[in-house]
C-alpha cells in the first residue's frame, strides 16, 4: 500500500522557518527567542508542558462534571452509560486542547495523525484484525487449558443493546487514548527529539500508569508497554492512526465484552460470555485478563510482523 498525502503523519514546520528581522534584537531577548523558539516554532519542549496544562485543566473539568452528572466513582466494573459518558467528556477536553495547540502552532488539528483519505477502510479494517488477535489470544490461553468458558450469559435483545454500547464504548476509548498518545504528544515530542525517543518514552509512561491498578501484574506493564510500541510502528508505516484506532477498539470490545475477560484487571457489566483463570497468574493472566499472560507477548509480535509485511515497503513517512 501506498501513502496518499493527505495520510502522512508529517513534522511540518508551524510557520517560516526562517524570520528576517528588520532591527537589531538586545541580548536578553535574543536569548529569550532562542529559548522559547526554534525553527519550527515554539520548540517542542514547551509545547508539550503547555499541552499537558491545558489537557490536565479540561479533564479534570470533564472527570468532576461525569461524577455530577452520574453520581458515580471509576470502579474495577465499569457499567455502560455513565463509562460512555466518562470516556466521551475525557475525550472532548483532549480534542479541545489539540485544537488549541493546533491554534497556537498554525497547523490542522487533524495532522496528528486523523488525516486520511481511507479513514473508514482503516477504522474498519483495524476493527476486525483486532478481534481476530485479541481471539487468537483467548484461543491460545483456552487450548493450553489456562481459561475455561462458562458459558453464555446474556440472551435475546440484551446481546444487542450492550453489544452495541460497549462498542460505542471500546470506539471512544480507543480515540482518546490513541490521539493521547499517538496524537499531539507523539508528534510533538518527535519534532523535538525523533519518532521512536518519543514512542519510548510516552509507551513506557503508559505502562507505569497501569502500575495504579492494583489487578495489574508485572507481566501485564511489560504487555501494556509493547502494545504501545506495536501500535507506533504502524503509526510510523502509515502516517495515519485510523488502523490501530480500529485494532485497539476491536481488540478491547472482543476481549471485555465478547469474551468477558477482564482488560488490564477491568471488567465489563453486561458480557457475552462469562470465563475464568485456571492455574498461575504468568501463563493465565489472572485477575489482570489475557494481556497479563507471557501469551500476550507472543500474539503482540506476531502483530507487529504482520504490521510489517502489509506496510513495512522500505517507506517510512515519519522519519526516523
Amino acid at each position: 500500500m501506498t501513502n496518499t498525502p493527505d495520510s502522512r503523519f508529517e513534522f511540518e514546520p508551524a510557520g517560516p522557518t526562517r524570520v528576517q528581522e528588520t532591527r537589531q534584537d538586545s541580548p536578553s531577548s535574543a536569548l529569550l527567542h532562542w529559548i522559547f523558539r526554534g525553527h519550527q516554532g515554539m520548540r517542542a519542549g514547551w509545547s508539550v508542558l503547555i499541552f499537558i496544562a491545558i489537557f490536565a485543566t479540561l479533564g479534570l473539568g470533564a472527570g468532576a462534571l461525569a461524577r455530577t452528572i452520574s453520581h458515580t466513582e471509576r470502579s474495577l466494573t465499569e457499567i455502560p452509560a455513565p463509562s460512555i459518558l466518562r470516556e466521551a467528556l475525557q475525550l472532548a477536553a483532549l480534542f479541545l486542547a489539540t485544537w488549541i495547540m493546533a491554534g497556537i502552532e498554525k497547523r490542522s488539528v487533524l495532522c496528528y495523525g486523523f488525516a486520511d483519505k481511507r479513514k473508514l477502510i482503516r477504522l474498519a479494517s483495524g476493527s476486525v484484525v483486532g478481534f481476530l488477535v485479541i481471539s487468537g489470544l483467548v484461543g491460545l490461553l483456552w487450548a493450553t487449558h489456562v481459561l475455561a468458558f462458562d458459558g453464555r450469559i446474556l440472551s435475546g435483545e440484551m446481546i444487542w443493546k450492550y453489544g452495541l454500547l460497549w462498542g460505542v464504548m471500546f470506539f471512544i476509548v480507543a480515540f482518546f487514548e490513541e490521539g493521547l498518545l499517538r496524537g499531539y504528544l507523539q508528534y510533538t515530542l518527535a519534532r523535538g527529539l525523533n519518532f521512536w525517543s518519543a514512542a519510548a518514552i510516552l509507551s513506557v509512561l503508559f505502562g507505569a500508569l497501569h502500575t495504579n491498578n492494583w489487578r495489574e501484574s508485572p507481566v501485564g506493564i511489560v504487555a501494556a508497554i509493547a502494545a504501545d510500541l506495536v501500535f507506533c510502528l504502524s503509526l510510523r508505516l502509515t502516517g495515519s492512526l485510523w488502523w490501530i484506532v480500529g485494532v485497539h477498539a476491536g481488540w478491547d470490545w472482543a476481549e471485555s465484552y465478547f469474551y468477558g475477560v477482564a482488560d488490564s484487571g477491568v471488567e465489563t457489566q453486561g458480557h457475552l460470555y462469562a470465563t475464568h483463570a485456571i492455574g498461575r497468574q504468568v501463563w493465565s493472566g489472572g485477575a489482570t485478563g489475557p494481556e497479563g499472560s507471557v501469551y500476550a507477548l507472543l500474539v503482540l509480535l506476531l502483530l507487529a510482523i504482520g504490521i510489517w509485511l502489509m506496510w513495512g515497503n522500505g517507506r517510512h513517512p515519519l522519519g526516523t
